[in-house]
C-alpha cells in the first residue's frame, strides 16, 4: 500500500554581491548629502582631498529552485537491513563524525549516505520490502512529521546523551515521529540541507477551565530527543538511509526500537527510511518582495 503527499512551498538562495566599505571623513560634521530619497556615500580617493560618491546598490538577487523529496519507508524481517554488511557496503557511515555516529549507534539508530548510483545494487536487496512512499515538491518544508509507530497505550524509552548518561521515560497513550524541516542549501542550488529527529507526542487526558459538559480534552505534550536529530546537506545525486541498529534488535526499551522495529503477531519486522532529493523545474533568479529597486 503506498500513500503520496504533494506539498508546494518554496525556498530562496541568496547570491551575495561584494561591496566596497568606507567611512565618513573626520572633518565632515553635516548629515549625508541627499539626492532625491536616496543617500550618497562620500567616501575619501588615495589622495584624500578629493571625494567620490556611490549610489546604494541594486537588491540582492536569490535564486529559487524547485525540489522533490521522495521519502520511502520500507519494512522487512528483523535483520534485513540493520545487519546485513551487504547492504550497507555502499553507503557512507562517517559523514556525521565519530561522536555522533557513536551515540546513534548507542541509541539503536544506524544511519548513511551513497550516491545514486548505488540504487540499483540495492534494488535486489529491497525487493521483498514492503514499501510506502510520500514526497513533498519545492524547496521549504517546515515542521513535516513521518508518523512510525501510531496509537500507542504505553511506551517505555530510554536513550543515551552525549555524556554517556541514561535517561528513562515512560509514555502514557502516544505515538512516535520524525520531525522534519528541509530547505535549499545556502550558496547550493542542487543541495538541500535536511534536519530531522525522533519525537514522542504524547496524548493525555485532564480537565481544564471552562471545559463544556461531555468534553474529553486531549493535552498534547511532544518531546523530541534533539541530541539524537542530524542536520545534512544531501546533493541530488545521492540519498540518505535511516536504519536500525544493532542494539534495536537487542534491547527492548532502547529508543532505536521504539521507531525502526515493529513487534508482529509472528515476527519482528525493522523498517527503514530512504530519501532521495530530486531536482524539479529550472533554476530562476528573483528579487524578494520589498526590496525591488525603484
Amino acid at each position: 500500500m503506498s500513500r503520496r503527499l504533494n506539498i508546494f512551498f518554496a525556498t530562496s538562495l541568496a547570491v551575495t554581491l561584494a561591496s566596497a566599505g568606507g567611512c565618513w571623513p573626520t572633518k565632515a560634521k553635516q548629515n549625508p548629502p541627499m539626492e532625491g530619497d536616496v543617500p550618497v556615500v562620500v567616501m575619501p580617493t588615495a589622495g584624500g582631498g578629493d571625494f567620490q560618491s556611490t549610489r546604494p546598490q541594486d537588491p540582492v538577487k536569490t535564486t529559487q529552485q524547485f525540489f522533490e523529496l521522495e521519502m520511502y519507508e520500507l519494512s522487512a524481517p528483523i535483520g534485513a537491513f540493520s545487519t546485513n554488511a551487504d547492504f550497507w557496503k555502499p553507503f557512507d557511515e562517517t559523514f556525521l563524525g565519530y561522536r555522533q555516529n557513536e551515540l546513534l549507534k548507542l541509541n539503536g539508530f544506524r544511519i548513511g549516505k551513497a550516491p545514486l548510483t548505488e540504487l540499483a545494487y540495492l534494488t535486489d536487496k529491497l525487493a521483498d520490502a514492503e514499501s510506502q512512499e510520500s514526497s513533498l515538491i519545492g524547496s521549504r518544508g517546515k515542521d513535516f512529521e513521518l508518523p512510525m509507530k501510531r496509537s500507542l497505550d504505553r511506551q517505555d524509552i530510554f536513550y543515551f546523551d552525549q555524556d554517556g548518561r541514561m535517561i528513562a521515560k515512560s509514555y502514557e497513550p502516544s505515538e512516535n515521529i520524525f520531525a522534519l524541516s528541509f530547505r535549499q542549501t545556502p550558496r547550493t542550488s542542487d543541495h538541500v540541507r535536511l534536519a530531522i529527529a525522533p519525537a514522542v507526542r504524547e496524548f493525555q487526558e485532564r480537565l481544564t477551565r471552562g471545559q463544556k459538559p461531555g468534553e474529553d480534552p486531549k493535552f498534547e505534550r511532544p518531546q523530541t530527543f534533539f541530541e539524537l536529530g542530524i542536520e545534512l546537506d544531501l546533493g541530488a545525486d545521492e540519498c540518505l538511509v535511516i536504519s536500525a541498529a544493532d542494539l534495536a534488535a537487542q534491547n527492548k526499551l532502547v529508543v532505536g526500537r521504539a521507531f525502526m522495529i515493529e513487534e508482529r503477531p509472528a515476527q519482528l519486522v525493522e523498517k527503514v527510511m530512504v530519501i532521495i532529493p530530486r531536482l524539479r523545474g529550472e533554476l530562476k533568479e528573483v528579487v524578494p518582495q520589498g526590496r525591488q529597486g525603484k
